[in-house]
């Protein structure tokens, strides 16, 4: 920018003196090119920290930033760029090239804006890492990507394989986030084409999505809302990135910071008008889906996606189940037994080693939640409860019917009305053993019957 010669100012009028220093201020400025955060506004920044998945917790590794991290975990010297991920054309880079610190952080210099699923790639000898920013990339601003480990990269994989193809529904990155895990990642990078499964695998429940969604039996949602909340869910998703970045690898704030995604992704429904029963329900659906299409996959990848989406449908079911419960005009002791009892269900499913044990901790929930929605329908309905819930679970009853049936082959169309059969057949029931209630209360049992009862491998002795 222009020097301003300092020894000249006593000589010249005052007024002109405070132009000068003005306009050469602003061209100082105008050279520089960058806003008070200190980004140049001809691009976008990317910033995140590649990792191996190793070493300790330690609290002091990023002191003041609340960050936590692992202690040896950090790669150094890893080459990072972003790359374009636009549908139908090659990967093309889009950035600077840099290296990683000896914290494994990075900061990139991107030439582009309105971009979106932008793909960070990590290499160093012959490892390599991914990541998508789900965020939109924005002149003059800084977004902040998850760290580059195994599960970013199986969700970066999943992702670029998926997205654009032709189905139902469009795959968003939120779609892939909720599926692939850090188990599920680690199972399909140990099968020989695991990625293509687990790609495979998400298709299915987004292709059961839409269906299940605009099903009146089901989400009963009006066809403008789809693309609300699947914008909504977008949104959600970026957060969880940037609360991801902080957590750095601390697995206790990862899994915070995704139930609290779960949770935005849930209000997403309830905003448009969609009941959190549905939202549940909408969850089962495309669980059974996404396992259905995993027929002939390795055990051990079957298994980490089903405990995976069993997670966030149980998620969906504590919440609508509590709901439920406060209809029935629950006591607080009684909705704090509920709420309890669902987030220990997730914790055993979290935590769970074989289908064996979740369809255990299913009916550990299950028999808990009815006995509290006895208590509450009184004298006026507690057999009737107990009666309609037996006749779901009798053999060869709704929920056996359901379960046999579910696991077929079938197109997402038919895997929802199974569904919707099941829902419609369980408020039959509810309405025959349980007249005696008010209606709002009756419709709650029926939910809480559904809710109860549509997850599981196993028929449930009565």
């Amino acid at each position: 920018g222009p020097r301003i010669d300092l020894r000249i100012l006593p000589n010249l009028p005052e007024i002109l003196v405070s132009l000068l220093i003005i306009s050469g201020t602003l061209a100082l400025y105008g050279c520089s090119d960058e806003n008070g955060a200190g980004i140049s506004s001809q691009y976008s920044i990317v910033k995140g920290i590649v990792t191996d998945d190793s070493g300790s917790y330690s609290s002091s590794r990023y002191p003041g930033s609340g960050r936590m991290a692992k202690v040896g975990s950090a790669v150094q010297g890893a080459t990072v760029v972003a790359m374009s991920a636009s549908i139908g054309t090659t990967l093309e880079t889009i950035s600077d090239t840099t290296e990683t610190d000896v914290e494994g952080n990075f900061s990139l210099t991107c030439e582009t804006t309105g971009m979106r699923n932008v793909i960070i790639v990590a290499t160093k000898g012959t490892t390599t890492w991914e990541a998508v920013v789900g965020s939109t990339l924005k002149l003059g601003e800084t977004e902040y990507c998850q760290p580059l480990t195994g599960q970013s990269t199986a969700e970066a994989e999943v992702y670029t394989m998926i997205a654009g193809n032709t189905g139902s529904s469009p795959v968003t990155f939120a779609d892939v986030v909720e599926v692939v895990s850090s188990r599920v990642a680690s199972a399909a990078d140990n099968s020989g084409n695991g990625i293509e499964q687990l790609a495979a695998s998400v298709r299915a429940g987004e292709d059961a999505w839409t269906p299940a969604f605009l099903s009146s039996s089901v989400g009963n949602a009006q066809l403008a809302w789809v693309n609300a909340v699947q914008l909504a869910r977008t949104t959600a998703e970026e957060s969880l990135e940037l609360s991801l970045n902080t957590a750095g690898e601390n697995k206790a704030l990862a899994d915070n910071a995704f139930i609290d995604y779960l949770q935005a992704a849930q209000d997403a429904y309830v905003i448009e008008g969609v009941s959190r029963r549905a939202v549940a329900q909408i969850e089962a659906i495309c669980s059974r889906a996404e396992a259905n299409a995993l027929l002939g996959a390795d055990s051990s990848l079957i298994f980490a996606v089903t405990r995976q989406t069993d997670l966030v449908t149980a998620f969906m079911i504590k919440d609508a189940v509590d709901s439920s419960m406060q209809v029935l005009l629950a006591s607080p002791v009684q909705l704090d037994s509920a709420n309890e009892a669902g987030e220990i269900l997730m914790q055993e499913i979290r935590n769970s080693s074989s289908p064996d044990e979740i369809d255990s901790s299913l009916k550990v929930y299950h028999d808990i939640i009815i006995q509290l929605a006895a208590e509450e329908a009184g004298r006026l309905g507690a057999s009737g409860v107990v009666s309609a819930d037996s006749k779901v679970n009798s053999a060869g009853g709704l929920r056996s019917m359901l379960l046999t049936t579910a696991v077929l082959q079938l197109s997402p169309g038919e895997l929802v009305q199974v569904y919707a059969a099941f829902f419609q057949g369980v408020e039959t029931d509810v309405q025959n053993d349980v007249s005696a209630l008010p209606g709002v209360q009756m419709n709650s049992v029926a939910g809480i019957l559904m809710l109860t009862n549509m997850m599981g491998s196993s028929e449930r002795a009565p």
